[in-house]
């Protein structure tokens, strides 16, 4: 596109250094994460390398030398800044392409040294060298969801089949397809108060990936699928709420005789796990505003910012709390 423009290079707009955590927990966790990072401001570069989103790396480097610490209003416990190793996953070194052990370096806590209670309010703090102090506060919810009396999962009983592209290949229309299994769950709002709720999926597989230089290799990948979901009882109190339904890939497979199954994606068993959570208010709307601002911002380089919750005084972020019911699966089963 040509236009008449004027590029304006001196632009000065009001900007103040600050921290930004990132923190949530529940009595379920044995190990408690905060994230720290800082601010950045609007006009200016963004490091290339910094892009990349694997287990590995962080879109914002951590702070080092930062002191984080929790409190009950009896007692407190500080958070050690570590490097954390996912022996049961994989990564992709973005630099080589090779494959290399999960891994993440963040300020951690083990639950066993402070227990998360239900019902408790807790305060987290930080403290980083010539930068605003920190802090905010949460309460966990003390009710929780039971499996089979108010949560109602519907497995499909079969497994289908989806059409994921089409390719002309030597005159011959070769189609592709995911193998996947559909769930649906529902369960009953607690009624006559105010409630939030989320939901994610899990799996953990065993994949058949072909290696050119050492034949075919099994690996186990963990990973979050894109199945979350967060959701209120505004205006349903009381009601049977309703999660988005998830479809959950099993493998792929194609119908072209020389190639049944494209490589990297053959499933040989596949774990999965659902965890849905009664929430804090702050969790809800902070992983709410997430998910919209994804939505709005996604590929596209000239949408607007948008403004994500935030329950940190002195800084940016949030510290929220949640109630959590595992429930398990065998998907090829």
């Amino acid at each position: 596109m040509f236009s008449c423009e004027t590029v304006v290079e001196d632009i000065n707009l009001p900007y103040e250094e600050r921290l930004v955590i990132e923190s949530f927990i529940s009595p379920q966790d044995t190990l408690l994460e905060v994230k720290v990072s800082k601010t950045s401001p609007v006009v200016g570069t963004f490091p290339s390398n910094q892009f990349y989103g694997g287990f590995g790396s962080e879109a914002k480097p951590i702070i080092e030398g930062v002191i984080v610490e929790i409190s009950d209003g009896q007692k407190k416990a500080t958070f050690q800044l570590q490097t954390i190793i996912n022996s049961q996953g994989v990564d992709i070194n973005p630099a080589t392409g090779e494959s290399m052990v999960q891994s993440r370096r963040g300020y951690f806590l083990k639950a066993k040294d402070f227990p998360i209670v239900a019902g408790k309010t807790y305060t987290l703090t930080a403290k980083a060298p010539n930068l605003p102090d920190v802090a905010a506060t949460c309460t966990v919810p003390n009710k929780q969801l039971v499996n089979g009396k108010d949560i109602t999962i519907i497995v499909g009983s079969a497994i289908d089949s989806v059409l994921d592209y089409s390719i002309n290949y030597n005159g011959n229309k070769v189609d592709y397809y995911s193998s996947v299994r559909k769930y649906n769950v529902t369960f009953n709002d607690f009624i006559n108060e105010e409630n939030y709720y989320s939901i994610a999926y899990y799996t953990r597989k065993f994949l058949e990936y072909k290696n050119d230089k050492s034949g075919f290799v099994t690996q186990t990948i963990t990973g979050q699928q894109s199945y979350s979901d967060f959701i209120s009882d505004y205006k349903q109190d009381g009601k049977t709420l309703n999660f988005r339904q998830a479809i959950i890939p099993l493998g792929s497979y194609s119908t072209d005789p020389n190639n049944p199954n494209p490589p990297n994606v053959q499933v040989l068993s596949n774990k999965l796990s659902i965890y849905v959570a009664v929430t804090d208010k702050a969790y809800y709307q902070y992983n709410k505003g997430l998910v919209n601002s994804q939505g709005i911002n996604n590929n596209d380089p000239f949408s607007e910012a948008v403004l994500t919750y935030s329950n940190v005084k002195g800084g940016l972020g949030v510290f929220a709390g949640y109630n959590m019911t595992k429930i398990e699966f065998d998907l090829l089963k």
